[in-house]
């Protein structure tokens, strides 16, 4: 079941798989590495949808965009 109600960016994600543990432990790490060395970072938190009209080749255009 997924969550039916929106969350704010500072919500403790609730991971649930070894899968989303690690891409948050990753983004955890990605922080405490940009905030000792100074530089800015963007993380996406993409949801890829795949049905029968799927086009792989827009999505990284899209998040460039």
């Amino acid at each position: 079941m997924f969550p039916t109600e929106k969350s704010k960016e500072n919500t403790i994600p609730q991971c649930i798989s070894p899968y989303a543990i690690t891409k948050y432990a990753s983004e955890k790490y990605l922080d405490n590495y940009a905030n000792t060395y100074g530089f800015k970072y963007t993380v996406l938190r993409d949801a890829t949808i795949f049905g029968s009209r799927h086009n792989i080749g827009r999505v990284v255009p899209i998040n460039i965009d």
